[in-house]
Parts: structure tokens; C-alpha cells; sequence
């Protein structure tokens, strides 16, 4: 009786989750459907001879949606400078709007006006990439996903900010785009069950392989694994990866690994 009375809590708490996820995911407007006049330039059916980039959306800045300051700029979120920057060369501003540029800090250019780096959590500025991609004849992205972010629930909402802009836009310039897991830095154990839980989350909530755009392969949806790595993963590890996403039902998929 004591180990039904977990398994009840356990599944109790399992659906409990996944109705907080669907109810916090419908009130994101990031988490929605795209609604508008979708292009199919580029065939979403399949993955073969496609032009493909990985796309971390990893830049924050203070003032957008965030709050998460100099993410990925800078070593010290709070503030950016000679001392922090964390960059090589700095992104050339001139094509973004305004809206999209966020002054940083003390840098100025050589006419003396202030420096600004865009923040991939703005809609806007993602839509400016798909723009560029679809100039320069890339087919579409993987988006990347880290696993310490991701929870199934309120962290994988937030997570989800730059994917939903990533939809939209990939709809919208007839690009395609699928998503991709890195597993830099965690135990393939804890590595397994993250994305396993996100992948449900994604595919149950946010509905991301219902989109026309979202790239198949075979009939199913493409999802990409980074981390292989062979002093961290044993090959047992990564045959369990593997197997668990080779799965018959709605999470199945055509998986592409990639390692070093």
C-alpha cells in the first residue's frame, strides 16, 4: 500500500504539472499557433539537401522581455565592458531598427556614437534573421535548446520564447526549422529524462510538430541531439538516447546526433 500511495502521488504530481504547462503555455502569446498567411518556399518533408543552421538565440539584453541583462555578451550580466565582453567581433547594427538595438554600456563607435547589440529574445529581430536567411538561400535552423533551462513546466515556457519566434518567422519567410538539444554539461541520465519530458512538453503544449513548417523526415518530425561526446557518454548511454526517441507513437522522431 505504501508503494501505491507513491506511484498515486507520483502520477498525481506528473498531472498536475502537465495541466500548470498547458494552462501557463496557453497565456503566452510566444506558445501560440502561427495564424497568419504561411509560405512554403522551402519543402518541409524532408531534410534532405537542405541548407541548415544551428541557432542558439542565446543574446539578452537589458530592456528586453527577459529581464536576463547581458546574457551571452558579457561575463557579468549586470553591466558590459572592455573587462566582460565575452564576444569577438561585434555584430554589424546597421540593418536592425531602433527597437531592436540596446546600448552598450560605455562603447561607442569610431564617429562617437553609442555601440547597441540586439537581444535574440525580441520577435522582431528574429524575424530580421529569417529575413537574411531567405536572401541568402538558407533553407531553414535548428533551434537549440539547453537542458538546463527546461523543466516540462514554467522553465520550458520561458525557454520556449525564441522557438515560438522562430515559428512564427519560419512561416512567415517560408523557411523551415526544427529543434535541437544540447547536452553540454549534463549527466546522460539527467540529460535523457530533460528531454524527454521537454520533447512531450513541446510536442503536447506548444504543439510545435503540428506546424507546417516544422522539418520532417520519413513522415516524422527531425529533432537533432548535440553531446555526444565520448569521454562523457558511454555507448550504452547513447544507445538508450537513441532508442528512447525511436519510440512508434506521437514522440517518435528522425533523429540527427551530433557529437565532437
Amino acid at each position: 500500500m505504501v508503494v501505491l500511495g507513491r506511484i498515486l502521488v507520483l502520477l498525481v504530481s506528473l498531472c498536475s504539472h502537465a495541466a500548470f504547462a498547458q494552462t501557463a503555455g496557453e497565456s503566452a502569446a510566444w506558445m501560440q499557433s502561427y495564424s497568419g498567411r504561411s509560405r512554403s518556399d522551402i519543402d518541409s518533408s524532408t531534410i534532405i539537401g537542405k541548407v541548415l543552421c544551428g541557432y542558439q538565440g542565446w543574446f539578452r539584453a537589458p530592456g528586453d522581455p527577459t529581464g536576463g541583462g547581458w546574457f551571452h555578451w558579457s561575463r557579468d550580466r549586470s553591466r558590459i565592458s572592455p573587462e566582460t565582453v565575452s564576444f569577438e567581433m561585434w555584430p554589424d547594427m546597421s540593418e536592425y531598427s531602433p527597437d531592436e538595438q540596446y546600448t552598450a554600456g560605455s562603447f561607442t563607435y569610431p564617429d562617437g556614437k553609442p555601440a547597441t547589440l540586439f537581444s535574440s529574445a525580441n520577435p522582431k529581430t528574429v524575424n530580421r534573421h529569417f529575413d537574411w536567411m531567405r536572401r541568402y538561400g538558407i533553407d531553414g535552423v535548428f533551434v537549440q535548446r539547453f537542458l538546463g533551462g527546461l523543466d516540462g513546466g514554467q522553465r520550458s515556457i520561458e525557454a520556449s520564447r525564441v522557438l515560438g519566434a522562430a515559428r512564427q518567422a519560419a512561416n512567415r519567410t517560408g523557411r523551415v526549422f526544427a529543434v535541437e538539444y544540447d547536452m553540454s554539461g549534463v549527466p546522460p541520465e539527467r540529460a535523457l529524462a530533460a528531454m524527454q519530458n521537454d520533447w512531450r512538453f513541446l510536442v503536447d503544449v506548444m504543439k510545435i510538430t503540428d506546424d507546417p513548417r516544422y522539418l520532417k523526415q520519413n513522415g516524422k518530425p527531425v529533432l537533432a541531439i548535440f553531446g555526444f561526446y565520448k569521454d562523457r557518454f558511454s555507448g550504452d548511454w547513447a544507445s538508450r538516447i537513441i532508442d528512447a526517441f525511436h519510440s512508434k507513437d506521437k514522440y517518435g522522431v528522425f533523429l540527427v546526433g551530433g557529437c565532437q
